[in-house]
């Protein structure tokens, strides 16, 4: 593999964060960029040294984020997309730490549209705006399990959906 620089995005300012720098590039460039760093060649350009392992882990969460499905409320897990950029589930262990509204600052970019089965708005729920509250994924599990569980898009409920059956897997 051609190590060039003509092949790589044209420097970015320093000033930018590695993950903020490559971020805005193109799938194809994320791509070169993220296989040039994991080629580990020792001729590699300084973008390369500098933004190649920003490039690898967000290429990884990208592709993490094809497969991540499951609504963090409500367990349903047929999701149009992910509910943000790294999520990768909430573990229920004592042990682990607490997350807080706004949840992007835990798991990255929100995907900005609410789920079909509880209607919590990921990325609007959680981060509201000025003079709004956020609302928490319990606040939103209580208060929704206080409404009978109702369907937020009652044309996506699947035939036979059984509450008792996909809340089993909140165990909250």
């Amino acid at each position: 593999m051609s190590t060039s620089r003509s092949t790589f995005p044209a420097e970015l300012p320093a000033s930018l964060p590695p993950i903020a720098a490559v971020h805005g590039l193109s799938e194809d460039e994320l791509d070169l960029l993220a296989d040039a760093w994991e080629a580990r060649p020792s001729d590699a350009p300084t973008v390369v040294r500098r933004l190649g392992p920003a490039a690898s882990r967000l290429r990884a969460l990208r592709r993490a984020e094809r497969q991540s499905r499951t609504c963090p409320v409500c367990a349903f897990d047929d999701l149009d997309t992910p509910p943000y950029l790294a999520f990768e589930g909430l573990s229920r262990d004592a042990g682990q730490p607490v997350f807080t509204a706004p949840y992007s600052i835990h798991f990255g970019d929100p995907s900005r549209t609410r789920c079909p089965c509880c209607g919590y708005g990921f990325g609007l729920d959680d981060a509201p705006g000025e003079g709004s509250e956020p609302v928490t994924f319990e606040a939103w599990f209580l208060a929704w399990g206080a409404r009978g569980h109702p369907w937020h898009d009652r044309d996506r409920r699947p035939d036979g959906w059984d509450a008792a059956t996909q809340l089993a897997a909140v165990e909250r």
